[in-house]
């Protein structure tokens, strides 16, 4: 099976409408729609994970490379396993979190933030 027929699938086993999916993975029901039909071939790696994340599966299951459960543990996209993760490679790393601070403080002005 490919992608869009086992997204379609695992959709309709999750209870979902097209409606309530995009609202989970912020998209439009028509974008979801067009998933499912093979109309957008390459859907972006982070709409898989949001996808993966709302179904209760994996990438690799919707992706078609695995056909059973991994646990889902192995695969928490939730923000605080991901800041966990930044920061155990911030310690790994010995990166100071001042330096973490200054990293932020940048970001926000290159994109435009408000102090």
């Amino acid at each position: 099976m490919n992608f869009s027929k086992i997204l379609r699938q695992k959709r309709l086993e999750a209870g979902f409408t097209l409606e309530e999916l995009a609202k989970q993975i912020g998209t439009s029901k028509q974008t979801v729609q067009r998933y499912e039909t093979g109309a957008i071939a390459n859907v972006p790696p982070e709409k898989i994970e949001l996808l993966a994340l709302a179904l209760d599966t994996t990438p690799a299951i919707l992706m078609g490379w695995e056909t059973k459960n991994v646990p889902k543990e192995k695969y928490d996209l939730s923000l605080d396993n991901i800041y966990l993760s930044l920061a155990k490679e911030a310690e790994t790393e010995k990166i100071h979190p001042d330096d973490i601070r200054l990293a932020i403080d940048f970001i926000k002005r290159t994109r435009g933030d408000k102090k």
